[in-house]
């Protein structure tokens, strides 16, 4: 049983958001690189990884709603969360063997990229879902 009446028409805005934030995402990484954004404004970084984790929790959300499964179980969002966390490391670790990392305290801010990465993730799969009942 789907969540809503018109999931193709859902699925379909849910995909469009993802595609223009990761644009969003894309074009402000890009802007931040070439302006030094990340070494020039403390918060910044904290923007993009909430920001990332939130288009990766669209994503799968996307993604399981598009399956047809019926994600009103709670154990999706936790798919859903482990599934953001594990690519969140993996891009910690990335940013670590490619020694873009500069940072002092390395742990900490690896720590809080992460908790970031899992909360912007965990903030989209509440508001599509509390989009989906709000269409119901």
């Amino acid at each position: 049983m789907t969540l809503f009446r018109n999931t193709e028409l859902t699925t379909n805005r849910i995909l469009g958001e993802v595609l223009f934030l990761s644009g969003l995402l894309f074009i402000l990484h890009s802007l931040a690189s070439k302006f030094f954004w990340y070494w020039h404004y403390w918060w910044f970084d904290i923007v993009m990884h909430l920001l990332g984790g939130f288009i990766l929790g669209l994503l799968f959300t996307w993604f399981i709603i598009r399956v047809g499964v019926s994600w009103r179980k709670r154990v999706w969002f936790y798919i859903v969360a482990l599934i953001v966390l594990a690519i969140t490391i993996w891009w910690e670790i990335f940013e670590y063997v490619n020694d873009m990392v500069r940072e002092i305290n390395y742990i900490s801010d690896t720590t809080i990229d992460i908790m970031l990465g899992v909360l912007g993730a965990s903030l989209a799969y509440m508001f599509i879902r509390k989009k989906m009942i709000d269409e119901e």
